[in-house]
């Protein structure tokens, strides 16, 4: 998790200003956020309390200019602070990097058996992620800077009813907690077959002309829709348990909740608290617990989106069959004439995209792509490479 964090920073270091300055400014449009309900009770204490109207309206005006300042002017302000230096152009550095990456893999790199693989994780892991990164900073981060925000404030307004949301929030993130490590590798598999799915599915599109001429139109379909059945299969199978495990949070969420209104209600009949501050606790734990109703979804989105992003780096890991040579001398004319003599080229075993942990090591590579080639060409002579699929006609070009 650590190298994975700090593959996320190394991508996104140019954008690191950009990103603190929008979150500084979400983290203050969240306390502000406080203010509100704050000022709601003590104005319905100053109603009950039959205090000057003149103050109760003093409290109304105020709240107003709260309310404008944060959810008007400061919510506008950072949002098009974000559309102009985040969010399209953290896409576009994240495309160019990947350009600039598969530029540097060889021909053979391109035309091997695994490039629909290929092309499925880097068009789908360039995507996901910025929505990763974009899910971690304007929602992961500030639902739980809200929450402890909240629990602080909740714990400064009564200790006991504090006490109780923050022992509920506590089982409720230990049980996502638990929830992350049981489903991460079964959200990984899925990726696995749908990644899998994509490269039968490209094939069979990039080898339609041979499918038709052999008449397979029907196996192929059968074959492609076998491919996707197992996807839906393995999803299925592992998002019932995942809502089952929801479902479980939302409980916990809901005893809290019920127990904050008891205790709550009764310390207002026992004149320990107000009516106001009842209403000021209420709006607040609702928020922390609408935040933690927010991270089932999220973790949900978040999961899936961390195994795709992992294959993603998996791929940027991959060394370049043929490294280009630095300072190298470029001839200042050509004859013309290509001659080999004796040439021999064995590719390195490849084994693309896989993660390291769910597949044993390939033995070596024994077999030469080409053996002691020899022939020449000269300058104007047109040559055709002949020969059935796999005899080395493309690594001799």
């Amino acid at each position: 998790m650590k190298s994975f964090i700090r593959r996320i920073l190394d991508i996104y270091k140019p954008f690191r200003r950009a990103m603190i300055i929008s979150f500084v400014l979400l983290m203050v449009s969240q306390t502000l956020a406080l203010v509100g309900p704050y000022i709601f009770g003590n104005i319905i204490d100053a109603i009950i309390g039959q205090v000057i109207f003149r103050k109760t309206l003093i409290l109304v005006y105020i709240w107003i200019g709260v309310f404008i300042f944060n959810d008007v002017i400061l919510n506008h302000c950072r949002e098009r602070y974000e559309l102009k230096n985040l969010d399209f152009e953290m896409y576009r550095h994240v495309k160019n990097e990947t350009m600039q990456k598969i530029t540097e893999f060889s021909v053979g790199q391109h035309r091997n058996e695994n490039s629909g693989l290929k092309t499925s994780i880097i068009t789908k892991g360039q995507n996901d992620i910025n929505m990763f990164v974009q899910m971690i900073m304007f929602e992961i981060a500030p639902i739980f800077f809200r929450i402890v925000l909240t629990t602080i404030a909740l714990f400064y307004l009564n200790v006991s009813l504090g006490g109780i949301v923050f022992v509920g929030m506590a089982i409720f993130l230990l049980s996502v907690a638990r929830t992350n490590i049981v489903m991460g590798p079964q959200i990984k598999n899925i990726n696995d077959l749908v990644h899998k799915d994509y490269k039968t599915r490209s094939e069979m599109i990039s080898n339609m002309e041979i499918v038709k001429i052999n008449a397979q139109e029907k196996y192929s379909s059968k074959e492609c829709d076998s491919s996707y059945g197992k996807v839906c299969d393995r999803s299925r199978e592992t998002w019932i348990r995942y809502y089952l495990a929801v479902a479980g949070g939302n409980l916990i969420v809901g005893i809290t909740r019920f127990l904050v209104l008891f205790v709550g209600a009764y310390y207002v009949y026992q004149r320990v608290c107000s009516a106001g501050q009842l209403v000021i606790f209420l709006s607040w734990s609702g928020d922390v617990f609408g935040s933690m109703a927010n991270i089932g979804y999220t973790q949900r989105k978040c999961l899936e989106l961390y195994a795709s992003v992992k294959k993603y780096f998996i791929m940027f890991d991959i060394d370049p069959d043929i490294n280009v040579v630095p300072n190298s001398i470029r001839p200042e004319k050509f004859k013309g004439k290509i001659e080999f003599k004796n040439i021999s080229f064995k590719y390195s075993s490849r084994k693309y995209i896989e993660d390291k942990n769910d597949f044993e090591p390939l033995k070596k590579n024994d077999l030469n792509a080409i053996s002691d080639i020899s022939f020449a060409i000269e300058p104007g002579q047109k040559v055709a490479f002949v020969g059935h699929s796999g005899v080395g006609k493309t690594t001799i070009i």
